[in-house]
C-alpha cells in the first residue's frame, strides 16, 4: 500500500462528503443552481480523483 497518497485520499473523501451534503441541502432548501452546480462539480471531481488513486494503487 502506498502511504504517500493517504492524506490526499482522506482530503478527497472529506471534499466528496461535504459537496454531496451541500448539494443535498441546496436542493432541499431550493437555493437553486448557484449553490448546487459548484457542489456537484466538486463532488464529480473528488470522485474522479478517488477512482484515479484506486486504479493507480491497483496497478502498482
Amino acid at each position: 500500500m502506498n502511504h504517500s497518497h493517504t492524506g490526499l485520499r482522506g482530503l478527497l473523501w472529506v471534499l466528496l462528503v461535504m459537496a454531496v451534503s451541500g448539494n443535498a441541502v441546496a436542493s432541499l432548501a431550493g437555493l437553486g443552481t448557484a449553490i448546487s452546480l459548484p457542489c456537484g462539480i466538486v463532488a464529480v471531481l473528488s470522485a474522479a480523483g478517488l477512482i484515479t488513486l484506486y486504479i493507480r494503487r491497483r496497478r502498482s
